[in-house]
């Protein structure tokens, strides 16, 4: 057995990375047009749209998101060689990333494994 589909959500752009925070209950999936979209999972209910939508099309295309242990921040690797860090948390500021590195060549995976 492979397992049941708990929920299928559709997004218009073509989605490149996915991440879910360990419990399960929020996912942030990034495009090919270096957007972001934030999925909230409430009491197992599959949501219609994603409750936030933002992006920055400098970034270019999102190769890879990490969501934090402390669920306050997600990270995403691109195409274009940045690694960017955005909070969850100033909605506000959605259009630029809180923290961002330029790692020199194609980012092709983020991870959370070491970050706090």
């Amino acid at each position: 057995s492979l397992g049941v589909v708990l929920c299928t959500v559709r997004q218009e752009r073509p989605v490149t990375s996915l991440a879910v925070t360990p419990c399960g209950k929020i996912a942030v999936s990034g495009d090919v047009d270096g957007g972001f979209s934030v999925w909230h999972f409430a009491q197992g209910a599959c949501p219609q749209s994603p409750s936030l939508r933002f992006g920055n099309p400098f970034l270019g295309r999102s190769t890879s998101v990490a969501v934090l242990k402390t669920v306050a921040h997600f990270a995403s690797g691109h195409a274009n060689g940045f690694v960017s860090l955005w909070s969850l948390k100033e909605v506000a500021n959605f259009t630029r990333p809180s923290k961002q590195f330029f790692h020199g060549g194609r980012v092709l995976s983020v991870t959370s494994d070491a970050m706090p």
